[in-house]
């Protein structure tokens, strides 16, 4: 039999990220022009990271056709995140994306962590706030 060509990728993963949100990322995989899930080895895995932290690396589900998605909570950070897809044919010939990078965005609301101030104010007297923990959207 003729020798498998390698997986060659479409990927439909959006460019940014907003925290707190699932993120998915989307991958359409076909072998020698075929997106069949019969011609990959060992399925579809994406390598994701956040800046350059710890690296997970998991195998992608397969929803139809030669497409795999894979979702993500993404945390409330600012870290660029970074991804990579790879597969391998029955031949066990691997190929693999370049890191695509994709931008994080906060658009959740301020929430008040702690309010530490004194409960009651009396007049003649500065009021502190001081102890007051905001998180803002950084845009």
């Amino acid at each position: 039999r003729e020798e498998l060509e390698p997986p060659e990728f479409t990927d439909f993963t959006s460019d940014s990220a907003y925290t707190g949100d699932n993120f998915i990322f989307s991958v359409n995989v076909q072998v020698g022009g075929v997106g069949d899930p019969n011609l990959l080895g060992n399925g579809v895995w994406v390598d994701y990271y956040y800046n350059d932290g710890e690296h997970t690396n998991v195998s992608m589900e397969w929803t139809s056709g030669g497409d795999y998605d894979y979702v993500i909570s993404i945390p409330h950070s600012l870290d660029t995140l970074n991804y990579s897809f790879s597969a391998n044919n029955t031949d066990n010939v691997w190929n693999s994306t370049d890191v695509v990078e994709v931008t994080v965005y906060d658009n959740d609301n301020p929430v008040l962590d702690s309010d530490d101030s004194d409960a009651i104010g009396t007049t003649g007297l500065s009021l502190s706030s001081t102890g007051i923990l905001c998180s803002l959207p950084l845009t």
